[in-house]
């Protein structure tokens, strides 16, 4: 949603922090607006862009999923989990006994 929307590039997507999202409505910016940074911009340009319907709509599902506040991300990177025999969940690169002694 945010890709149609916005016609922005993936990398500029995922540079998002919280802080960049103001979902105040306003007579100018009816959806809220979203603050597009210079250094994920090919033409290094920056500033707020008001949202459409379907970006508001799609950046209220990740506020949802997750409640992104300041400086943390708006699309944080996944964590490298594997699951153990008793099916608890541990770090990738943790050995058994890593998890043994963490349990």
């Amino acid at each position: 949603m945010l890709v149609e929307g916005l016609g922005w590039r993936i990398s500029a997507l995922c540079a998002l922090r919280g802080q960049d999202v103001d979902l105040r409505r306003t007579k100018a910016a009816p959806f809220g607006r979203i603050f597009k940074r210079s250094e994920t911009d090919k033409e290094g340009m920056s500033g707020w862009v008001p949202m459409s319907h379907s970006v508001r709509s799609g950046v209220d599902r990740i506020l949802e999923a997750n409640p992104a506040v300041g400086e943390r991300p708006l699309f944080p990177a996944p964590r490298a989990k594997t699951e153990h025999e008793d099916g608890r969940e541990i770090p990738k690169g943790w050995t058994r006994h890593h998890a043994r002694r963490a349990a």
